[in-house]
């Protein structure tokens, strides 16, 4: 299996806890998988798990091993992660009320 990481702009679905006050959210997501296909179709069946819809893929990378030492630790982390369960996700929300989503905070999804 192969990792794969998606950045995925998602926003909260109705049921969602985060409705009335997340406006949305870029998701990251690292799946292991066989495929980019695949792995997208996982990537956005977990982010839906959480009750948000995924809207736009912003990245979709296959990982090479020599990449895995230059990640970031918060990628890292995931990475590791999705080693141990097949996927993991981050989501890093901004709030309705705000105009510009350049400051994302993590929230728990």
């Amino acid at each position: 299996m192969q990792p794969f990481m998606f950045q995925i702009k998602s926003v909260p679905m109705p049921q969602n806890k985060n409705f009335d006050t997340i406006g949305g959210a870029y998701v990251h997501v690292w799946v292991m998988d066989n495929s980019l296909e695949n792995a997208q179709k996982r990537a956005f069946a977990h982010i839906r798990k959480y009750n948000w819809e995924p809207q736009e893929i912003l990245n979709a990378f296959e990982i090479r091993p020599e990449q895995i030492p230059l990640l970031h630790k918060d990628e890292e982390n995931l990475f590791l992660m999705a080693q141990l369960y097949g996927i993991s996700a981050d989501f890093l929300g901004w709030r309705k009320e705000e105009s510009l989503h350049d400051v994302p905070e993590i929230i728990e999804p």
